[in-house]
């Protein structure tokens, strides 16, 4: 039996994989519903992810298996706006007309700017790129205007204080799909969603692996792996001891530390891989607040560093109202983490009415606070060699997580990916 650690994508589609090869395994889950970050709530009788989600044409991988598993026909894509606030104005952003009428940019600063997407779209990923930081190489390419105004809010919302370690490979990683999923001309983004949320993706993947044998454990935590002469020999749920000779953890790695024990160096090089917690506001409101679904806010007196209105994404009538995320990476120790939800709220519609001054709470139907400690790594200069293979000290232990969608920015395409990759290399075993 192959125990599987987590249940998000990237443990569903590894359990899934082993099946189709008529391998046995269980999926062990400490929440109570599978998903992981990409999790869902309901919401007027349909479902929306707790975090904000969407899909590229170039995610292979994830529409392989949707297809797959019969669903092709509930994708829906929409051309997206996006937009940038700045020095106190919400900008269209995103495309051509849009860039060459940003005011805080001069001329040759937008030409400049426009000039940096195109060569990303086109450049290929080199092993220097992960030694580079990507502020080195935005100023380089953009020049510091457009860094200080543009680049660097970006970098800042996403990796907070540690901004400038952020490398040149996450970089192209992260904006190299984006830019591939522009219509002609690069004049709007192209991108996917599902009807009925991807809830419907995990329940039918959920099902299917129920179908074909698999065994599925929730709400239990395993607080031990068992090891014996450097070999996986079972592990500890909920104080229950099971026998087992292979292991797969799809947690944050710095968290494996405290249920298996490594020899010091494999530890170290576990405990550098530092991670970015994640507060995220989900808000029903009656009115929308602009026609804009992403937009970015490069004002470092905002407490979030964006505002999604995912029904400018995919129809309100899904929902009966207007659907809109506010999302803010912090350090984990950061003492808004920890604040209730009703001061997090408050703080963050605060900010909301610098933006929107004709918001109030009365147009507020409902809200939802979510918080993950280990939502992102920090994908910082030298994570490529730093970031733990799949295979580990420990034989038949195994990790397949974030770490290793690098150099490209964690999303569900890049967590079916490395599924495949794993289930092949143990296969081959």
């Amino acid at each position: 039996m192959i125990y599987i650690i987590g249940g998000g994508i990237t443990g569903m589609a590894i359990a899934y994989n082993f099946l189709k090869k008529n391998l046995k395994v269980t999926i062990i889950e400490k929440n109570k519903t599978l998903g992981g970050l990409a999790d869902s709530i309901k919401i007027n009788n349909t479902y929306i992810e707790k975090y904000y989600h969407h899909i590229f044409k170039g995610d292979d991988k994830f529409l392989s298996l949707v297809k797959e598993l019969g669903l092709e026909d509930k994708l829906i894509w929409n051309k997206t706006k996006m937009g940038f606030y700045c020095n106190e104005k919400v900008y269209n952003f995103g495309t051509p007309t849009s860039l060459l009428k940003f005011k805080p940019l001069d001329f040759r600063d937008r030409i400049r700017f426009g000039k940096t997407i195109l060569s990303f779209r086109k450049s290929e990923f080199t092993d220097d790129l992960d030694n580079i930081s990507a502020e080195e190489i935005l100023i380089k390419k953009s020049g510091k205007e457009a860094y200080e105004k543009l680049w660097k809010p970006l970098l800042k919302a996403k990796f907070g204080y540690r901004y400038q370690e952020a490398s040149a490979a996450w970089l192209l990683g992260r904006i190299k799909p984006r830019a591939e999923s522009r219509t002609t001309g690069m004049s709007s983004e192209l991108l996917g969603y599902m009807t009925g949320g991807f809830h419907l993706f995990f329940e039918e993947l959920k099902n299917k692996i129920l179908d074909m044998g698999g065994t599925i454990i929730e709400r239990k935590t395993v607080s031990k792996i068992l090891v014996k002469n450097e070999k996986v020999i079972g592990i500890i749920i909920n104080g229950k001891k099971i026998r087992t000779d292979k292991v797969i953890y799809t947690g944050s790695v710095s968290e494996l530390t405290k249920i298996c024990k490594f020899n010091k160096e494999y530890s170290d090089k576990l405990n550098s891989i530092n991670y970015q917690a994640i507060l995220c506001v989900l808000l029903e409101i009656k009115e929308k607040l602009s026609d804009i679904y992403w937009l970015n806010i490069a004002d470092d007196n905002i407490v979030f560093g964006g505002v999604i209105e995912h029904t400018n994404f995919v129809s309100k009538s899904f929902y009966g109202n207007n659907m809109v995320y506010l999302f803010n990476y912090l350090d984990r120790k950061d003492p808004k983490f920890k604040l209730p939800d009703k001061e997090i709220i408050e703080i963050f519609l605060k900010d909301l009415k610098k933006i929107f001054p004709d918001f109030n709470e009365d147009k507020i139907v409902s809200f939802h606070v979510f918080k993950d400690p280990f939502a992102t790594p920090i994908y910082d200069k030298g994570f490529g060699k730093r970031k733990p293979d799949y295979i580990t000290p420990i034989n038949g232990l195994f990790i397949a997580g974030m770490t290793d969608v690098y150099p490209f920015d964690r999303n569900m395409d890049g967590a079916v990916r490395i599924a495949e990759e794993l289930t092949n290399l143990i296969n081959e075993d």
